[in-house]
């Protein structure tokens, strides 16, 4: 049986809560690019990596998944980015390949760090929408901003 993660979004560098679509537009940019991993933080690594091969690891942004990202593996900080801050290169990365799947908006619980999560209790991905459903045509957007609506 497959096990996934719960993870919180990780905040911005000023400690506040992120934008989740500006977060949305990283991950994208981040999977224009070839061969490039996301990666997450954590102090503790899970002990049970071996089980969460090939499931995904879900988001939650304010107390609600947002989206899932299919799992990679565990790296340790010091190989994953070598120019972190020296108080975070003993952190594991929780590696992800960076596509980004919407999920059904379940609640959770106060999360901190992350949890496990079987997968009879992960919530079902969104159906997929038509791609460039998201974005206007620039002059529609352009419009809209000179009119104070965007």
């Amino acid at each position: 049986m497959t096990l996934h993660l719960l993870r919180g979004v990780p905040p911005n560098i000023d400690g506040e809560a992120v934008d989740i679509e500006a977060f949305k537009r990283l991950v994208r940019r981040w999977a224009s690019q070839e061969g490039t991993v996301f990666g997450s933080w954590t102090r503790n690594a899970p002990k049970r990596a071996g089980e969460i091969e090939g499931g995904s690891v879900y988001f939650v942004h304010k107390r609600k998944t947002v989206f899932r990202m299919p799992f990679l593996g565990l790296e340790r900080v010091r190989d994953f980015q070598p120019d972190a801050e020296p108080k975070y290169l003993d952190h594991v990365a929780i590696c992800c390949a960076p596509a980004l799947v919407l999920v059904e908006p379940w609640p959770v619980r106060f999360l901190r760090g992350w949890r496990y999560l079987k997968a009879e209790d992960a919530p079902p991905d969104l159906p997929a929408r038509i791609k460039g459903d998201d974005e206007l045509p620039p002059a529609i957007e352009r419009e809209l901003k000179e009119l104070g609506l965007a």
